[in-house]
C-alpha cells in the first residue's frame, strides 16, 4: 500500500502519544514534522510518562543501595544514578511546562486535562519521591551534616501528593466514562500509588532525623495513615486486576507490561510496615506513655504481617512476568516508555528482601535480593538507552500509520493497552 492511499484511509490525529511524534498534517498525505530540530521535538513529546523513566532510574539505585554486600564503588555508582535521576526529573518538568505555556491559546483544558492525563499525572509525584529517598540515603555522601531540616521534605511530598491524587482521582472517576472491565489494566492504580508510598518517605525521613524532635512522632503517625489508605485502594484495584483475568485471560504482550504494577503496593506495605515499626521501637517511648515493652511488641507484630505481604508481592510478581515472557514480541520496545513497570513497582519486595536479611541474618535472603536486584539493574540498562533513543528518534512513520488503525481513541490508555497485540499483528502484516 502506498503512503499516500494509507493516509487517505487512516487519520493521524494523537499519533504522539505513542511514540513522542507531534499531530502533524499534510495536504500532499505525507506525514512531516513540523519540529525542526531536537528541543522543538522534545517539547512536543513531552509528556507525564516519561517521568515513569526516572521512577524506574529510583528503583534501581535504592535496589542497590540494600545490597549485604556493598563496596564503596558501588555507593559511588548509586549517586550517580540518583543525578541521572534528579535530571530527568528536571528535564521532564521544564518540558512540560514549555509545551503547556506554548499550548495555552490553544485551550489550557485540552492540554492538561486529557483523558489520560489522570492516570499519569501522579507519576511526577513517584518521581519526586524517589529524588527525596536518594536526598535521604546520599545527602551525607555529598557533605551534608545536618539532616534534621530534611524533614521539609516529607512535608512536601504529602501536600504534593494529597493535592494531585485527589483531584486526579476525582477527575477520572467524575468523568462519566464507561470502561469496560475487558479494558482495566492496572496503570489506574496509579491516581493512588504515590500516596501508599508516604510510609516509604516517612521511615526514610526518620532514618536521617533525631528521633527525640516532636515533629518524629507526626511522620510515624503520618506514615501508617496514608499506607493504609493508599494499601486499601490499591488492593481494591489489584482485586479488580485478577477478577478480569479469571474473565478474560492474561494481558498479552506489550499489554502485559502494566500487570508487574500489581506487584508495587504489598511490597511497599510490606516494607513500610517493617521499617515504620523498627523506628517507632525509638520514638514512641520518647514520646508516649508506651513503654518500651509496647514498642518491641508493635515491631514483632509487623515481622509476619510483612512475610505475608511479601508472599503476596512475589506472587503477583511471577503472576505477571509468566505471561509477559511468552508473549512477548519485538515490537513491545517500539513504545519503550511503557515498559518501565517492568521494573519500579518490584523496589517494593526487593527492599524488603533485604530488610529480612537483616533481621534474620540470612543469607538466602541476601542472595535473593541480589538476584532481582541483577533483574532491576538488567531491565534499567536495556530501557534507558532505548527510551532515550525512542524519544529523539520516532519509529518510521509508516510503521505508525500501519499499527494507528488500532488507535483511534490514542489518549485512552486503558483501550490502548487492550489493543496493542491486535496493533503488533497489524505490523507484521505492514512488514
Amino acid at each position: 500500500m502506498s503512503t499516500h492511499a494509507m493516509n487517505s484511509q487512516l487519520s493521524f490525529h494523537d499519533v504522539h502519544f505513542l511514540h513522542n511524534l507531534p499531530p502533524v498534517y499534510s495536504s500532499k498525505g505525507l506525514i512531516e514534522r513540523t519540529a525542526t530540530n531536537i528541543f522543538r521535538k522534545a517539547v512536543y513529546g513531552a509528556k507525564w510518562q516519561n517521568f515513569a523513566a526516572g521512577i524506574g532510574t529510583g528503583a534501581t539505585y535504592v535496589s542497590l543501595h540494600g545490597l549485604h554486600w556493598h563496596p564503596h564503588w558501588l555507593t559511588i555508582v548509586e549517586m550517580i544514578l540518583f543525578l541521572i535521576n534528579v535530571a530527568i526529573f528536571c528535564v521532564n518538568l521544564t518540558l512540560i511546562l514549555i509545551n503547556v505555556s506554548m499550548q495555552l491559546r490553544k485551550g489550557m483544558y485540552s492540554q492538561i486535562i486529557q483523558p489520560s492525563t489522570p492516570l499519569f499525572a501522579p507519576l511526577v509525584v513517584l518521581d519526586y519521591g524517589t529524588i527525596c529517598v536518594g536526598v535521604f540515603l546520599y545527602a551525607q555522601e555529598f557533605g551534608a551534616t545536618d539532616m534534621n531540616r530534611s524533614q521539609g521534605l516529607f512535608w512536601s511530598y504529602l501536600a504534593f501528593s494529597t493535592i494531585i491524587c485527589t483531584s486526579m482521582t476525582f477527575m477520572w472517576f467524575g468523568s462519566g466514562e464507561q470502561r469496560k472491565l475487558q479494558s482495566f489494566a492496572m496503570t489506574g492504580a496509579f491516581l493512588v500509588f504515590p500516596l501508599m508510598l508516604v510510609g516509604t518517605i516517612a521511615f526514610n525521613t526518620l532514618r536521617v532525623i533525631d528521633p527525640s524532635l516532636t515533629s518524629a512522632l507526626a511522620i510515624w503517625v503520618l506514615g501508617y495513615i496514608f499506607q493504609g489508605l493508599g494499601m486499601a485502594v490499591t488492593f481494591i484495584f489489584i482485586t479488580i486486576h485478577f477478577y478480569r483475568a479469571i474473565r478474560y485471560g492474561f494481558h498479552r504482550g506489550a499489554a502485559a507490561n502494566s500487570t508487574f504494577i500489581a506487584a508495587g503496593p504489598p511490597g511497599f506495605t510490606a516494607l513500610s510496615i517493617l521499617q515504620l515499626g523498627s523506628y517507632g521501637r525509638k520514638i514512641l517511648p520518647l514520646h508516649t506513655p508506651l513503654p518500651q515493652e509496647g514498642a518491641d511488641v508493635i515491631y514483632y507484630a509487623s515481622i509476619p504481617v510483612a512475610l505475608c505481604l511479601l508472599g503476596f508481592a512475589l506472587y503477583c510478581w511471577v503472576f505477571a512476568m509468566l505471561p509477559y515472557t511468552l508473549t512477548l514480541s519485538k515490537h513491545v520496545m517500539l513504545n519503550p516508555a511503557a515498559a518501565w513497570p517492568l521494573m519500579f513497582p518490584a523496589a517494593g519486595f526487593i527492599s524488603t528482601l533485604s530488610t529480612f536479611g537483616s533481621i534474620f541474618d540470612s543469607h538466602a535472603f541476601y542472595y535473593t535480593h541480589a538476584v532481582f536486584t541483577g533483574y532491576v539493574c538488567l531491565v534499567f540498562v536495556v530501557l534507558l538507552p532505548t527510551w532515550l533513543y525512542r524519544l529523539l528518534v520516532p519509529p518510521d512513520p509508516n510503521i505508525l500509520a500501519a499499527r494507528k488503525q488500532y488507535f483511534e481513541d490514542a489518549y485512552d490508555h486503558v483501550n490502548f493497552w487492550t489493543t496493542v497485540r491486535m496493533a503488533d499483528e497489524a505490523e507484521d502484516k505492514f512488514h
